[in-house]
């Protein structure tokens, strides 16, 4: 049997990982956007 997988099941390092990759792709899509808006 396996368990579904849940945030809480998820490790340290791999919840890290995946709010920084959230937190880039927020942030490189806010700089385009202004860099864009600047031309």
């Amino acid at each position: 049997m396996s368990n579904p997988v849940t945030v809480s099941s998820l490790t340290p390092t791999v919840a890290r990982r995946l709010w920084l990759l959230l937190l880039s792709v927020v942030l490189l899509g806010e700089c385009s956007t202004v860099y864009y808006k600047t031309m």
